[in-house]
């Protein structure tokens, strides 16, 4: 049987890409937006694109020794999780970045726009809903206030040049990974199922 996949179906690595990406990371050509202070207020991002993004924190807003909680195990009927693990971040394990900045969460999306609009919705409750989750572990607050932190204090870098399409897919994915080990991104770190 012959294969009638055009290339731009086709996902290939792209070594050079991810690496060069991965090695100017905060800094050009990623670029940053602050989040808007209001709800609804439109990020300025007029793009649809596919990318990777990090969150990006102050580290004096944080305490010494980041602790989050993994829920591990079955759900039981009720919904409770039988098993909570305590996941400690020391100092010195997280990479610190220029400007007193730390990467707390990476990802990767095929649109961008959209992905970090549910980052920052109160009621979202996907994998979009990590960083809000690991902020009310460390910090002990509301999901509101997570939200309100995030506006006061994120920085979102962001890469969308040569990562658009089906056939980056796996490039997307291999940068992500590679900014999550390099950067220690505490955010990232989920329970396994």
């Amino acid at each position: 049987m012959v294969n009638e996949h055009s290339d731009a179906d086709v996902a290939r690595l792209n070594p050079s890409l991810f690496h060069k990406a991965a090695k100017s990371f905060p800094r050009s050509p990623w670029q940053a937006v602050n989040p808007p202070h209001r709800r609804g207020t439109d990020w300025g991002l007029g793009t649809h694109e596919a990318g990777v993004y990090a969150f990006l924190f102050p580290k004096a807003e944080f305490p010494t020794t980041l602790t989050i909680h993994l829920h591990r195990g079955q759900v039981t009927p009720k919904g409770d999780r039988h098993e909570v693990v305590e996941f400690v971040f020391e100092p010195g394990s997280v990479r610190d970045l220029p400007a007193g900045l730390f990467a707390a969460y990476v990802g990767r999306t095929t649109d961008l726009r959209r992905r970090l609009r549910w980052h920052f919705s109160v009621s979202e409750q996907t994998t979009a809903a990590q960083v809000r989750k690991g902020l009310q572990d460390v910090l002990n607050v509301s999901r509101h206030d997570t939200v309100e932190f995030m506006r006061r204090h994120a920085t979102v870098v962001f890469l969308t040049d040569g990562l658009s399409g089906l056939e980056n897919t796996a490039n997307r994915d291999i940068l992500e990974l590679t900014l999550c080990a390099r950067f220690g991104t505490p955010f990232n770190i989920k329970a396994e199922r």
